[in-house]
């Protein structure tokens, strides 16, 4: 196992838990090595630094060279993910197939044939019940295997062979399936990533033309659970890039419902039931359901306040990514910006905790939110940095328009901070980076055109520009090429408090109790 790049093992050694470490030392003394007692010393070491510093390793361990250096840490880092695979088993049902599945084979090279068909035909029904369609094949096919070349005094063993070659044969099908899909999904992922949400007519055609050519014919009827997860998926991914957020919530609602169809498989696969919660969190939230959004999100926190322990680090950083999105969410559509502040030091708390595992993106948006959070409680001093952690970031185009959004916010917030003299060239930094990026939304062209004309008007003539703003941006509202920029940045609230001289929260907040009343006399006239 190549460890060429030394932090790869840093890392690893700086994600275990207290208990996983427990457990490494314990299975180190069970190991009669004589390169035991230098990768258990490297462990410690590596453990106690906060930051990776190879002179001090060199200092501790006199006569080593590089090349005995990446043998001792491709050595360490091989016997951590075995103490980790020995622990891990019973959490994960695919280890657990597996592990009968080495067993068996095991048995087979030792000449026990009936004895390894014995446990494969148990490891068959496990990998059939627990929907690891990929496994349930591999168990097949050395049965197969086994009956193909040895007699194995089997009762009707015509009928049996046509029946693994009948399952075999299906089986193969669904993967097949499920591989098609998950290109597909795959597919729209990348095109996502490269081009951004449909901005176009044209770009939907595009889209549409590139998922239909690629979606399998397949009845959903026959279909396997996760071939049915896949479809959903495909789906949602798709609608959510031409912006068709009731059919994304649908698809995600029914990829949910897969999961409350089969209880089992929530802890069997936890991350896959958290991202279809979350898909619908979004979705409701770009459709402004708030009864939805929070129906949603009370399914999620009640699956996760139990299931907390039992969560393995992946989920555990997912589960802490979807649910104080959607907090933020809830308080943005709220106007509650005060209640939710304490969101923005557990965030930056956990942010601190998973820095290695977390990808800059999700960090990037956290920070954007926080930003918001902070602006709408009227602080823009906060909010000024972070929007400077933002625009710091090195992305080479990794969300281009969480840049662009920043530095549009910060805008903004300079205002606000009363940073009028700083504010003119920051617009002018501000416009050379945007002119540099395509396909600006027509949000983020006016909104950028209106702070070029504020610095040169007088006092007097402020409140016409910002009545042009928001007449502008309440005509774009209409627009649903416009709705992405809404998302991230609604200044229409920000102009209308302006011009109504009161702070921006008390206009969401007004505009969120008028939608609550509204829904809730067009619910009584329905009944």
């Amino acid at each position: 196992m190549p460890i060429s790049q030394t932090d790869l093992l840093f890392k690893l050694i700086k994600s275990l838990t207290k208990a996983e470490k427990r457990n490494f030392r314990l299975y180190v003394n069970r190991i009669q090595s004589g390169e035991k007692g230098k990768f258990v010393r490297l462990f410690d070491l590596l453990d106690k630094m906060s930051t990776y510093s190879e002179e001090v390793i060199y200092k501790n361990f006199k006569g080593l060279n590089k090349a005995k250096f990446s043998n001792l840490k491709r050595h360490l880092y091989s016997q951590i993910l075995t103490s980790l695979r020995m622990i891990n088993i019973q959490k994960h049902i695919d280890i657990q197939i597996r592990e009968q599945i080495d067993f068996a084979k095991i048995l087979y090279e030792k000449g026990l044939h009936l004895q390894a068909l014995k446990l494969l035909e148990r490891t068959k029904n496990l990998a059939y019940n627990s929907h690891q369609d990929y496994l349930h094949l591999e168990v097949l096919e050395i049965e197969k295997m086994i009956h193909s070349r040895h007699i194995t005094r089997s009762k009707n063993v015509e009928t049996l062979v046509d029946d693994l070659a009948l399952k075999s044969h299906h089986r193969s099908k669904v993967i097949f399936n499920i591989a098609q899909l998950t290109n597909l999904k795959l597919k729209m992922h990348a095109h996502y990533i490269q081009k951004g949400h449909a901005a176009t007519e044209a770009d939907i055609l595009e889209f549409r033309e590139m998922f239909e050519a690629n979606l399998p014919g397949l009845s959903y009827n026959e279909m396997t659970f996760f071939e049915r997860i896949y479809f959903h998926q495909s789906h949602v991914w798709f609608h959510l890039t031409v912006q068709n957020h009731i059919y994304c919530y649908k698809h995600a609602s029914n990829w949910v419902g897969l999961f409350n169809a089969f209880p089992d498989m929530k802890e069997k696969d936890p991350n896959l039931y958290m991202r279809g919660l979350h898909y619908m969190l979004i979705a409701a939230y770009n459709m402004g359901y708030y009864a939805r959004f929070m129906e949603v999100l009370r399914a999620f926190e009640e699956f996760k306040e139990p299931q907390s322990k039992k969560l393995r680090p992946n989920a555990r950083i997912l589960s802490f990514i979807y649910r104080y999105t959607s907090r933020l969410n809830q308080h943005f559509m709220e106007g509650s910006f005060d209640e939710g502040l304490y969101l923005a030091k557990r965030i930056r708390q956990r942010i601190k905790r998973y820095r290695l595992q977390l990808d800059v993106h999700r960090i990037m948006v956290f920070y954007y939110k926080i930003a918001c959070l902070y602006l709408g409680c009227e602080m823009p001093g906060k909010a000024i940095d972070m929007l400077n952690r933002v625009i710091d970031i090195e992305t080479k185009h990794l969300r281009e328009d969480i840049q662009v959004y920043s530095r549009l916010l910060f805008l903004v917030a300079h205002y606000e901070a009363g940073n009028f003299l700083f504010l003119e060239h920051q617009i002018k930094s501000s416009e050379r980076f945007l002119n540099r990026t395509s396909n600006l939304s027509l949000v983020q062209k006016a909104t950028l055109r209106f702070f070029s004309r504020l610095i040169k008007v007088s006092p007097e003539k402020k409140d016409e520009l910002f009545q042009a703003l928001y007449e502008e941006l309440i005509a774009l509202k209409k627009n649903p090429f416009e709705q992405r920029s809404f998302s991230y940045l609604d200044l229409s609230f920000w102009a209308k408090s302006k011009l109504l001289k009161v702070p921006m929260k008390t206009v969401i907040q007004r505009h969120f109790r008028d939608k609550i009343q509204k829904s809730g006399k067009l619910n009584r006239s329905n009944k």
